[in-house]
């Protein structure tokens, strides 16, 4: 095998783990369906006001959480587990995606903010949670499992 190959095959060498395929696959999802619903509430408020700056604080109340809640999310995800806080993240934030869903279909509108905010908290949460791999690199023993969550994060930010 010439050294090309074999460094093409050290780069893949995480794939061959299914817990960290699951990993992966997960934390796309889990990041497109955020994105998503960023768009969406973006888009629903600049509708429904048609004010610039109404956009602009749904873009602070999409970054405030994440630089709040920091030091918080990071304590929880290594005190309870990585994979509870993970579940219990990634299912408040679909049931809040789910609740604004359904105001939305209603035409209730005050409420909005509230089931957006819990969302964007949550997010905060698993962002937090699926930032911190390095337990999950130390299984695999490949140096690449950065650089794949890396480029799964930027992947759905574009």
């Amino acid at each position: 095998m010439t050294d090309t190959a074999a460094g093409a095959d050290s780069r893949f060498a995480a794939f061959s783990h299914p817990a960290y395929v699951r990993f992966w696959a997960a934390r796309f999802m889990v990041t497109f369906a955020t994105q998503v619903v960023s768009v969406a509430v973006g888009w629903q408020i600049y509708d429904l006001t048609r004010d610039p700056f109404d956009l602009g604080l749904v873009g602070l109340i999409q970054f405030a959480p994440a630089l709040l809640l920091v030091l918080v999310t990071g304590a929880a995800a290594d005190r309870y587990g990585r994979r509870l806080v993970m579940g219990l993240a990634v299912a408040l934030e679909a049931a809040c995606a789910a609740a604004i869903l359904l105001l939305t279909l209603r035409g209730l509108t005050s409420p909005l903010p509230v089931a957006y905010c819990t969302h964007v908290c949550t997010s905060a949460l698993v962002g937090s949670w699926a930032r911190t791999n390095t337990q999950m690199q130390v299984q695999t023993g490949t140096k690449h499992t950065l650089a794949r969550s890396s480029f799964n994060w930027r992947t759905n930010t574009l």
